[in-house]
């Protein structure tokens, strides 16, 4: 979380009282910074006939379709 709020640039420079707040310097925090963990599902994505002895996890990149919805973590938190 640290790394959202700048208060100097990676050229060492501070930032002015208007700089300060941003991400990546275009996006303006509005407010405190939330996130949300997703996963995808393990074989989501296809595997070769070949290479399936050898890879024996394959997660696709992320859409809804690919999402595991089933609970997860220590207190089964989504």
């Amino acid at each position: 979380m640290e790394n959202l709020y700048w208060e100097i640039t990676p050229y060492g420079r501070n930032l002015t009282d208007e700089e300060l707040g941003y991400i990546f310097y275009e996006n303006k925090l509005q407010g405190v910074a939330r996130l949300r963990q997703v996963k995808v599902r393990n074989n989501s994505c296809t595997v070769q006939e070949d290479f399936k002895n050898i890879i024996t996890s394959c997660y696709s990149v992320y859409s809804s379709a690919s999402q595991m919805k089933e609970t997860f973590g220590a207190n089964g938190a989504e």
